[in-house]
């Protein structure tokens, strides 16, 4: 399998589980088949660009965090940049005033 194509199956794949979605779920999201998500994720498929914008907005991400392949010895990194993701999507839903105290709280633990 060729290597962009096997680094775009494992970063969807991962990226689809970290939004908790089954791929039954970014299918309809994203209006795509769910073999065909499948197949994507197993490297079997190339999808063109509208495609991609298709399953990022699905996966509510931009684009180039979709295509951003982190190296294999990266993978901590790459954890640690979908935590802050996670993160920074559920804070998105936060009312202002909220979000002041969740800066005070961050704040505290990491000083």
């Amino acid at each position: 399998m060729d290597t962009v194509l096997k680094r775009l199956a494992s970063r969807l794949s991962h990226l689809r589980e970290e939004s908790g979605l089954s791929q039954e779920a970014l299918a309809a999201a994203s209006k795509l088949h769910p073999t065909y998500i499948s197949a994507l994720e197993r490297g079997l498929k190339v999808p063109r660009l509208t495609t991609l914008e298709q399953l990022a907005g699905a996966l509510k991400i931009p684009l180039g965090t979709l295509m951003d392949f982190p190296d294999v010895a990266d993978k901590k990194a790459d954890s640690r940049r979908g935590e802050i993701a996670l993160v920074v999507k559920s804070l998105e839903k936060t009312d202002l005033a909220m979000l002041r105290k969740i800066r005070k709280v961050i704040q505290t633990l990491t000083t």
